[in-house]
Order: C-alpha cells, then sequence, then structure tokens
C-alpha cells in the first residue's frame, strides 16, 4: 500500500524510540483513527510489532459491541497481536456496591482503574519498551482541550 500522504512525525519519532507499538483502542472515532493509521504506517515500514488493547468495560451497546470485536478478530486474523482486558469488577458494581459517584470532570475515576492501569499491567508484562498511542481529541469539549493543551503543550 502506498500512501500520498506523508506519515505523521509521532510515527517517525516512535519508531526511533521503540519498535514495540500499543495502540489502545475503544471503538470510538478517536481510537478507531489512530488503529487505521498506526496500522498502515506500520505494515508499510516491515518490523514494526504491534499490538492492540482494548480495555472492556462492559457497557457495550450490541451494535457497537459487533463492530469492536469485528475489528479486533480482523487483525488477529492478519497477525496484529491484541489483548483485551476486562475489568476485576464493571463500571456499574464500582457505582452501586462501592458508592462512587458517577465519573464527571471533577472526579474520573474510571480512566485511571479501568484503563490506564489495566494497560500499565499489560506493559510490564510484554518484553521491551513500548510506545503507546492513544487517540484524543481536541475540541471534543472545552475541558478536555484544556488538558489536553496542558499536558502536551499544544497550541
Amino acid at each position: 500500500m502506498t500512501s500520498s500522504m506523508d506519515p505523521p512525525l509521532a510515527y517517525h519519532i516512535a519508531e526511533m524510540y521503540s519498535r514495540n507499538w500499543l495502540v489502545a483502542y475503544s471503538g470510538g472515532k478517536d481510537s478507531t483513527v489512530v488503529l487505521d493509521s498506526t496500522y498502515r504506517y506500520a505494515v508499510e515500514r516491515k518490523g514494526i510489532r504491534l499490538a492492540v488493547v482494548h480495555n472492556e468495560e462492559l457497557l457495550k451497546s450490541p451494535p457497537l459491541y459487533k463492530w469492536v470485536y469485528d475489528v479486533l478478530n480482523g487483525l488477529a486474523k492478519v497477525g496484529v497481536e491484541v489483548y483485551v482486558i476486562v475489568p476485576r469488577e464493571d463500571f456499574i458494581s464500582v457505582i452501586f456496591d462501592k458508592r462512587y459517584s458517577p465519573p464527571g470532570h471533577a472526579f474520573m475515576w474510571c480512566t485511571a482503574r479501568m484503563k490506564e492501569r489495566p494497560t500499565l499491567r499489560l506493559v510490564k508484562i510484554l518484553e521491551g519498551k513500548w510506545v503507546r498511542f492513544t487517540g484524543v481529541r481536541l475540541g471534543e469539549s472545552a475541558h478536555r482541550t484544556h488538558l489536553i493543551r496542558q499536558r502536551c503543550g499544544t497550541t
């Protein structure tokens, strides 16, 4: 496959750091774009170990569930390493049994508990250094835009 677009600079930088790439995939628009772009680049470049991690939150509607697992199965069939992390506690149980409030701007417990920490545990099990790719969108909300600019220094 040849592309008429130059690959993003981030891929060149990531490739200098490590040839092990882990893409976080939720099935949403942002992660689908990142997965597609990263997969295409890895196929063209050869020698990049591509893996995909999906953190199952156990809240998907049936059409989204089918979409996500069709994509993951398709990737596995072409040799991409696919990891699905199922939480010890599901989202609803944490809210009702542990009496956590639903996540919001002031208390975003679910991201760390159900995505970031489990993914870090996976990376520790995998051999070598890994570059992690996650899709986030500027402009999705004023709060998210502020956080991305604060953390990543984008203008």
